[in-house]
C-alpha cells in the first residue's frame, strides 16, 4: 500500500525507530578524522616558557624536526647537553649552526645562514648555550 510518496512499510519502520527501538548500541562509531592523537601534546616537543621561550620557539619551528632536547631518538643529536662540552661556546655554536661542515666535514646538517633573522638567532644560541 502507497499514501503519497511513502510506503506503509517505511512509515512503520520510521515509527519503530522513534519509539526507541534502534538501540544506540547497534549504531557503528564513527572514526576520528585526521588531526593530532589525544596527548599528542606540540609537534615540536619542547614547551615554550621560561626565560628561553624565544629560543624555544625558533628551536621548535627549524631545529626539532632532527634534534631533540630530552627527547626520542631523531636523525640528529639530542641537544640537551649541547654547552657541556668546553669548545661550544655561543659563538662555536652559531658557526657551526651557519655551517656544520665548516666543523665537521661529512655533517648532514643544512646551514641555516640567513635562514633565520638575527633576533632569532641570538635568541636560539642563547637557548642552546644555557643547555649543560
Amino acid at each position: 500500500m502507497t499514501i503519497g510518496r511513502c510506503t506503509l512499510q517505511s512509515l512503520v519502520l520510521g515509527l519503530f525507530v522513534l519509539a526507541g527501538g534502534c538501540n544506540k548500541s547497534d549504531t557503528p562509531t564513527p572514526s576520528p578524522g585526521p588531526g593530532p592523537k589525544p596527548g599528542a601534546g606540540t609537534a615540536a616537543g619542547v614547551p615554550e616558557t621560561g626565560p628561553h621561550a624565544a629560543g624555544i620557539r625558533v628551536f621548535n619551528a627549524n631545529c626539532s624536526r632532527c634534534h631533540s632536547i630530552n627527547g626520542p631518538k631523531k636523525q640528529g643529536p639530542d641537544l640537551a647537553t649541547v654547552s657541556s662540552d668546553a669548545e661550544h661556546t655561543p659563538e662555536w655554536i652559531g658557526d657551526h649552526i651557519r655551517n656544520p661542515r665548516g666543523h665537521k666535514s661529512d655533517s648532514r646538517m643544512p646551514p641555516f645562514q640567513g635562514k633565520i633573522n638575527d633576533d632569532d638567532f641570538k635568541s636560539l644560541i642563547d637557548y642552546l648555550s644555557s643547555l649543560k
